[in-house]
């Protein structure tokens, strides 16, 4: 009889134990994707409507697969740099010319960002563009080098 009790004692804290772990993974799970990030944030904040979030969501999917295309070729070039600094001087005219590439590629990269913002920009009613303005102000201050003011404190 006491076996039993002792088993019925165990089953019923496994149980807890499960439902409290499953509670827990269920409380902090991941945010969703589409919910978090950049895309949302701007969705966020300029209140933009189903049809819009749509087109965004396209020129998004657009935008990921042609910078991930810049960001192979700039990888095949850093790699090719960086294969000759056995061989070649830093000063070396390939070494320039792969350098050089790298910066193309960059400027290509940042000019197509900016047509990509420019075009999600033309997504937005009159009444959102100075909320767009304002979020994508906000997003590059975000991403630039911290306020030296900030630092000293």
């Amino acid at each position: 009889m006491q076996t039993l009790t002792f088993y019925k004692i165990a089953v019923v804290t496994l149980l807890l134990l499960n439902v409290g772990t499953l509670t827990f993974l269920w409380v902090n799970r991941p945010p969703n994707p589409r919910e978090a990030g950049p895309f949302q944030f701007l969705v966020r904040a300029t209140g933009m409507d189903e049809a819009q979030q749509e087109v965004y969501d396209q020129l998004r999917m657009e935008h990921r697969a042609t910078l991930e295309t810049y960001r192979n070729q700039n990888k095949q070039v850093r790699e090719a740099m960086f294969r000759l600094m056995a061989t070649k001087e830093a000063d070396a005219p390939e070494v320039q010319m792969l350098a050089d590439s790298l910066g193309a590629l960059r400027a290509k990269e940042e000019r197509f960002t900016y047509e990509h913002f420019r075009q999600v920009r033309a997504l937005c009613r009159p009444d959102q563009l100075q909320r767009f303005d304002a979020a994508i102000e906000e997003a590059m201050q975000s991403m630039g080098p911290p306020d030296r003011r900030q630092r000293g404190r």
